[in-house]
């Protein structure tokens, strides 16, 4: 489950607005595994006010998972359906040492390519991010800063990917975005349904009779 919650925690992009967003978010995802073969799931992210959960279904012999992020009470809860239980983990101010995380990252070369084209009704920018033999191509929206700035305030802890910072700096969020090295396909994202809507306080609560994980239980 932990390395699940990193997976959850990198798949946002991290860029900054004034206003908030309210509702849900579904994206297409697909990892490739050890072996090269791909890894195809569906994430679904719901946002009220700093609150963000997110929602995996089982794939690849991965059990579904569920992330509630609370930067308000500096929280993360990694909840287990099939046993009922939930795992914490708790959030410094600040984030995760995400200065000397940034610090540490090497300066990539970004090309903004001109290219424009829609998706989900949105005009959107690409944006080629190339480190070494890592290359991620993105297609960036405007007009969804609300959105993005929420999630880059609930789940910014400076381990996000460098490209993350360079589409937040140009004030883009990314509806599609695929990386390879050294030409061969690592992951992609698309987003592919964004709803604006009022969500139920609930469903950034632990559930009613999920018990607390002890420390060893996690390892």
């Amino acid at each position: 489950m932990r390395s699940l919650a990193l997976l959850l925690i990198i798949a946002v992009a991290h860029v900054h607005a004034a206003s908030q967003f309210e509702g849900t978010i579904v994206s297409a995802n697909r990892s490739m595994d050890d072996g090269g073969s791909p890894q195809v799931y569906q994430m679904t992210i719901h946002v009220k006010k700093s609150m963000v959960r997110v929602e995996v279904p089982s794939f690849a012999g991965i059990p579904a998972s569920t992330a509630i992020f609370r930067r308000d009470r500096k929280v993360t809860w990694m909840l287990d359906a099939a046993s009922r239980t939930y795992f914490e983990i708790r959030v410094p101010q600040g984030g995760v040492n995400d200065e000397r995380a940034r610090e540490k990252k090497d300066a990539p070369v970004v090309q903004r390519t001109k290219k424009t084209k829609k998706l989900l009704g949105f005009m959107c920018e690409q944006v080629i991010v190339t480190r070494s033999d890592m290359r991620t191509e993105v297609w960036g929206a405007r007009g969804l800063e609300d959105l993005a700035a929420v999630l880059a305030d609930a789940l910014d802890n400076g381990q996000g990917p460098a490209s993350d910072d360079v589409i937040a700096a140009i004030g883009l969020f990314p509806l599609f975005s695929t990386t390879t090295y050294e030409g061969r396909e690592l992951e992609s994202q698309e987003v592919t349904r964004i709803e604006r809507k009022v969500l139920d306080p609930a469903l950034f609560e632990i559930p009613q009779g999920y018990a607390k994980q002890k420390a060893a239980d996690v390892e």
